[in-house]
C-alpha cells in the first residue's frame, strides 16, 4: 500500500512509487525506483515536497503525512508575522537599575515555586495551574516594566538545578520576545506558561538520566524523548488548561526542516 512521505523524511532503501507532480516534470527516468544514494535523495528533495512510497517493496518511513497531528493556527499571531505590526507598543516604565531588585525577587521566587510545583508532579499529584499562574505574574509584570533587568539576572545567576532554572529562563526570554513583538498581555501569559511547562514531562524520567553529564546512548536518548509525551499527558489532566500551552509542550522539539520529534512536523505544520 502506498504511503505519503515528506521528502525530508526519505531514506536510502525506500521504494518511490509516486511523486507530488507528473514524472515528466522531473529528471527521473523510471516511474518507480528504489532510493540508492544521497544523489537520489537530493534530487527528490529538489523537485518534490512529498512522494509516495511502497513499504512492501522497500523500507518504511518513521513519519507518514497522514499520521501528522492537525494542529490549529493562531490567526492574529500569524497576522503579526505577515504584517510585522505590533498590537501593543510597550514602553519602559522603569529603568533597568530601578527594576533590578524587584526582578531579582521575581526570579528567585519563580525558581523556588516551580521547583515545588514540579516536585508535586514528580510525586504523582496533578499539575496545579493556579500555582503556575502565580509564578508567571511577577515575572510578566517585571518584564513589561523593563525587560533588561530580569534577563541580565537570568544570564548571570548560578544554575543550581538545570531543569527548574531552565524553565524559568525560558519563561523570561519568551515574555521578553513577545513584548518585543507587541503581543497582548494574554498572549504573553499563554506563551510564558507554555515555556515554563514545556519540560514538565521530565519529572517522569529517571533521575540518573536527567543528571547524566556525558553523551546519552541511543536507548537513553529514546527514553529522554518520551518527556514530550509525558508532558502532554500531565498537561491534559490539568483543569483549565489552554490548548496552546499543550501544543507548545507537544511541539517544542519539532524543527522547521522536519528533523525534530516526536512527529517530524515541517514548516508551518508547527503552531506559531
Amino acid at each position: 500500500m502506498e504511503r505519503k512521505v515528506r521528502t525530508v523524511h526519505l531514506k536510502q532503501g525506500m521504494y518511490v512509487s509516486g511523486l507530488d507532480r507528473p514524472w515528466l516534470d522531473t529528471p527521473f527516468l523510471l516511474q518507480g525506483f528504489t532510493i540508492k544514494d544521497n544523489e537520489d535523495l537530493e534530487s527528490l528533495r529538489q523537485y518534490c515536497e512529498y512522494v509516495y512510497i511502497d513499504p512492501e517493496r522497500g523500507i518504511g518511513a518513521d513519519h507518514y503525512m497522514e499520521d501528522d497531528p492537525q494542529l490549529p493556527t493562531n490567526d492574529h499571531l500569524e497576522g503579526f508575522l505577515r504584517h510585522q505590526k505590533r498590537q501593543v507598543d510597550y514602553q519602559d516604565k522603569k529603568t533597568s537599575t530601578q527594576e533590578m531588585p524587584v526582578a531579582k525577587t521575581a526570579l528567585e521566587d519563580a525558581s523556588d515555586q516551580i521547583a515545588m510545583i514540579m516536585d508535586d508532579v514528580k510525586s504523582g499529584k496533578n499539575l496545579n495551574m493556579h500555582a503556575v499562574r502565580g509564578v508567571i505574574e511577577p515575572v510578566l509584570e517585571s518584564i513589561i516594566r523593563n525587560p533588561d533587568a530580569l534577563l541580565w539576572l537570568a544570564q548571570l545567576r548560578q544554575k543550581d538545578n538545570y531543569t527548574y532554572s531552565h524553565s524559568v529562563d525560558n519563561c523570561a526570554l519568551a515574555i521578553a520576545f513577545g513584548r518585543h513583538m507587541g503581543l497582548p498581555k494574554d498572549d504573553l501569559r499563554t506563551l510564558a506558561m507554555g515555556m515554563l511547562l514545556l519540560d514538565i514531562g521530565k519529572m517522569k524520567l529517571p533521575e540518573e538520566l536527567l543528571n547524566k553529564t556525558g553523551t546519552l546512548t541511543e536507548e537513553e536518548f529514546k527514553l529522554a524523548k518520551q518527556h514530550v509525551e509525558f508532558g502532554v499527558e500531565i498537561l491534559r489532566k490539568s483543569k483549565d488548561i489552554n490548548d496552546d500551552i499543550v501544543h507548545i509542550a507537544l511541539t517544542h522539539h519539532e524543527r522547521f526542516d522536519g528533523s525534530g520529534y516526536p512527529n517530524g512536523l515541517v514548516g508551518t505544520q508547527i503552531p506559531i
